[in-house]
């Protein structure tokens, strides 16, 4: 029941109050989604995401896919924006099952890639791990939001609009670490050209940091399986598990079954 005194609260005055109190919040908790906005004010999703439109309007967030985030967030560029927004269910069913490989205390690569940002942003419940990473959307977030975790960001040359570090200087940073774990993207797999990404930069940096862990993890969703690209940065013998969302036609089933090492595959 709205109270007498509520009810000569002008609209628009709560209105001004809600988006006050969702720009604090994201302030103070590095995100917000419209689905807390809902639950948090008791309004339509249409409600709040007019909410949070406006707000970017008036230059004080970032709408991304479900929410948004401070402006010192975004350093995502359009083309990881896009891809945050695809098969964004998958994506989060395989960066949870990967999350829970993650053991307090472990040292862990955490490649470029939309798949492997949504892996870092469920080790928020993680001790005293270590993160690399030479990706800076990922080494934004873990500076923000993770502050149990010490960040070794991989410099070199920054790869115009793509928001990672590669080259010369990168790859020997890579050869002077070593970690437990290693959590990779790819742009597409066939059993017979591998791992494949966009670029020869990409390739490059990709391919040496597989050498440079004790467990090398593939993270990805089942729309890359049969898709063809430039180059290819691992096969199925670099890779020790890989976790993927479904295989409706076994296809990855009957690839990892005729591989020459005990690679192992996990549906999320």
């Amino acid at each position: 029941m709205v109270q007498d005194d509520e009810k000569d609260i002008p609209r628009v005055f709560r209105v001004k109050e809600r988006r006050a109190e969702i720009a604090r919040i994201l302030e103070a908790e590095g995100s917000i989604t419209v689905d807390r906005i809902c639950d948090q004010f008791e309004v339509s999703a249409v409600t709040a995401r007019g909410d949070l439109n406006e707000l970017e309007r008036r230059g004080h967030l970032q709408r991304v896919h479900g929410g948004a985030l401070p402006l010192d967030h975004t350093l995502v560029v359009a083309d990881i924006n896009d891809r945050m927004g695809v098969n964004v269910s998958a994506k989060r069913k395989i960066a949870r099952a990967a999350a829970g490989m993650v053991r307090d205390g472990d040292s862990i690569i955490i490649d470029s890639g939309s798949t492997t940002f949504e892996f870092v942003t469920q080790l928020e419940g993680k001790e005293n791990i270590t993160i690399v990473t030479h990706d800076l959307v990922i080494a934004n977030f873990v500076n923000k939001r993770l502050p149990n975790a010490t960040l070794v960001l991989l410099g070199g040359t920054l790869r115009y609009n793509h928001h990672y570090f590669c080259g010369a200087l990168s790859l020997e940073l890579v050869r002077k670490i070593y970690a437990d774990k290693a959590f990779f993207a790819a742009n597409s797999f066939t059993e017979e050209q591998g791992f494949m990404t966009e670029s020869e930069a990409a390739g490059e940096i990709k391919s040496t940091l597989l050498s440079h862990a004790r467990q090398r993890i593939m993270l990805m969703d089942y729309s890359k399986v049969g898709l063809h690209n430039f180059v290819r940065f691992a096969t199925l013998e670099d890779i020790d598990r890989i976790i993927i969302d479904r295989d409706p036609e076994g296809y990855m089933r009957r690839a990892v079954s005729r591989a020459e090492n005990d690679t192992h595959l996990v549906i999320a």
